[in-house]
């Protein structure tokens, strides 16, 4: 027996997965190429109304490195299966007897039972016990128990299936949180200008009214050198809860780079310009900065372009180019002011100040 144990130690089954690893930093969070570590000692709860063969069986697991218990039919299966929490179910399935294959049943439609491996076993003597229970939601079938060789290969192939799904929700993860972290500003928490961007070509593309502002934040160098870099750093997170909170639900803030903002309002057109950029420009105002001793109030410089959604759709590049000329034209009347841009017909566009 123990000369099987080098294939069935469940510590060596994800061999096949080891990488090169590289740690991420990402939002206060670490992202790990290398998948994790397989559990050092698989579950298997025993399903058999028979406590010498469940006994027997635990014993024979047990000593092939596995965590077994047993439990007979008649105790509530759902609620052991919670507590042992076991990787596999091994269930025995009498050929006279139904309740079983309910339970089987009854276990595939539960979540957290659902991703657990369920082996069927029987005693040699049913022909049909393969096809009654793979028809129940069993992932496998042992004809006889008996058949210790046998089981102990079924076990060790169901846990490598584990291992493989496991790394599988992992390397889904993995994506995402990388997915987001390629559109996030890591300092601020919002987009990032690939992200608004994205938002933008979103917005362009669903046909209807755009606006898109662009912020800069007056003298923010200043506000650097004279308390450092980390009061700086919390200027820009200040300013970016204010940015989330000053659009609509629907909005999309992020940085546009260093002390540049961008906030992209889908359905939002030329009539509704001026307003968005004045509410912009009012939420960084109203901001008080009283975790930095003197501070001066913090300012910004607003520039507003919108589509109408008549005509051709401009470009991303179109309608941000018209919001950077609006921008300067704020900054060129002496900052802390609006003024937007009207984008017609695909690449026309015509300025117009604002208050």
């Amino acid at each position: 027996m123990t000369s099987h144990a080098p294939f069935l130690n469940p510590a060596t089954i994800a061999n096949a997965y080891r990488r090169v690893s590289v740690t991420l930093a990402a939002a206060g969070r670490d992202l790990e190429t290398l998948p994790p570590a397989p559990v050092a000692s698989r579950g298997v709860l025993i399903v058999d109304e028979d406590p010498a063969l469940g006994a027997g069986l635990v014993r024979l697991l047990r000593a092939e490195g596995f965590d077994a218990t047993w439990c007979a039919p008649h105790e509530d299966l759902l609620a052991s299966v919670f507590a042992a929490r076991p990787d596999v179910i091994l269930l025995r399935v009498p050929r006279h007897d139904d309740r079983s294959l309910a339970a089987c049943r009854q276990l595939r439609q539960l979540d957290a039972a659902r991703a657990r491996a369920v082996i069927a076993y029987g005693t040699g003597d049913d022909d049909e016990g393969a096809e009654r229970a793979l028809a129940s939601g069993a992932d496998d079938y042992v004809a006889d128990v008996g058949r210790a060789r046998e089981l102990r290969a079924r076990i060790a192939g169901q846990m490598r299936h584990l291992r493989d799904r496991e790394v599988m929700r992992w390397a889904r993860a993995q994506r995402s949180s990388l997915r987001d972290l390629a559109y996030t500003d890591p300092l601020t928490g919002l987009a990032n200008r690939r992200g608004v961007a994205r938002a933008l070509e979103r917005a362009l593309g669903a046909r209807g009214p755009v606006a898109l502002a662009l912020v800069d934040l007056d003298h923010f160098k200043r506000m650097n050198d004279t308390y450092g870099h980390p009061a700086g750093d919390a200027v820009l997170r200040r300013v970016s809860r204010a940015l989330s909170a000053a659009g609509p639900l629907d909005a999309t803030a992020g940085r546009w780079g260093g002390e540049e903002f961008a906030l992209v309002f889908p359905r939002e057109g030329a009539g509704s310009a001026a307003r968005l950029g004045e509410r912009v420009r009012r939420a960084v105002a109203e901001i008080v900065l009283c975790e930095i001793d003197g501070a001066p109030q913090v300012t910004a410089s607003v520039g507003v372009a919108a589509w109408n959604g008549h005509g051709a759709a401009p470009s991303s590049s179109t309608l941000i180019s018209a919001a950077d000329r609006a921008l300067y034209a704020s900054k060129r009347a002496g900052r802390n002011c609006v003024n937007t841009a009207v984008v017609c017909d695909g690449d026309d566009d015509r300025p117009r100040d604002s208050q």
